[in-house]
């Protein structure tokens, strides 16, 4: 029996007991991989995007109606030696919803968005696409030709034909990858588990490190959205009070019930940070960013691996 067929039965499960048997089966997920440490995890800044607050965090009550999320990918080294790259993509703003904001405020931009040094991808033996939403790979498939690429097929679809609602977070033309279905184990320990919600085909990436279990996500902004009621962003204590959910979904969530429901497999996935335990070890892909757009920002800041 695969680590990933009870959560496929419990996904099956309509009513009270659906959540319940989600959270057992990712907890079951968890612990199949405890024991099988990643040897090396390295966070890589890709570059700066800016964004409308309401768009990724609409219960934050800021002075500033911007914030600016950081790109990343993460490089990891499993048991094994085998070389695994979660979300390389260009340093570049061409989806129609970041150059509606550069036209839009191009002073803004050109401040916040500056791009990183370019820097030369590390080796891989696997690429693997959490999301494309707000990602182009266009040049790092050209650098990664050799390497096998893969991305969850509904988020595969969702970029070559997005609904409405999602159309200006894609950039059509992205170049052919393959086409993973459920779940899969990148590498021994290394597990990509399809959470849809924040986008049609997002998938979460769960690993060991150093006996703690992290979660790699496009699920929320920062690690606060998973533990809104000890969160010091202003507005996620009394949003999450006022509705009694347990995470805050991304205002552009393309079904923020699915995304809901995924964040809560996420929850049960991950540890939680033994330096402030009210937070879990869960890595967004896109993060909040440190910036004077918007200085009451306060987001939980977690231990970078080393």
């Amino acid at each position: 029996m695969s680590p990933f067929d009870a959560l496929t039965d419990a996904r099956r499960v309509q009513g009270p007991a659906r959540l319940a048997g989600l959270r057992d089966a990712a907890e079951a997920l968890a612990e199949s991989i405890r024991s099988i440490h990643v040897r090396s995890v390295e966070t890589i800044t890709i570059d700066r995007v800016l964004v409308e607050t309401q768009t990724v965090l609409p219960d934050a009550r800021l002075v500033s109606p911007f914030a600016v999320l950081v790109r990343r990918a993460l490089s990891i080294v499993a048991h094994d030696g085998t070389r695994v790259l979660l979300d390389p993509s260009d340093a570049s703003h061409v989806t129609p919803y970041e150059q509606r904001i550069a036209s839009r405020h191009p002073v803004l931009a050109r401040l916040f968005t500056a791009p990183e040094p370019a820097r030369a991808w590390p080796t891989a033996d696997v690429v693997f696409s959490t999301a494309l939403a707000l990602r182009a790979i266009g040049r790092t498939r050209e650098t990664l030709a050799r390497t096998r690429w893969l991305a969850m097929a509904a988020e595969l679809d969702a970029a070559r034909d997005p609904s409405a609602r999602d159309a200006s977070r894609y950039v059509r033309a992205q170049p052919a990858i393959e086409a993973a279905h459920g779940g899969l184990a990148l590498a021994p320990g290394v597990l990509a588990i399809s959470t849809p919600g924040a986008t049609p085909g997002h998938a979460s990436v769960a690993f060991s490190h150093r006996g703690k279990i992290h979660v790699f996500t496009h699920a929320g902004v920062a690690t606060d959205a998973w533990s809104p009621y000890e969160s010091k962003i202003p507005g996620l204590r009394e949003a999450v009070r006022l509705r009694n959910v347990e995470a805050i979904v991304r205002g552009d969530a393309s079904d923020p019930g699915a995304a809901l429901e995924s964040m809560a497999i996420e929850r049960a996935l991950a540890d939680r940070d033994e330096r402030a335990p009210a937070f879990f070890h869960i890595v967004p892909a896109m993060a909040l960013g440190a910036a004077l757009i918007a200085p009451r920002l306060r987001p939980f800041s977690p231990r970078p691996f080393s």
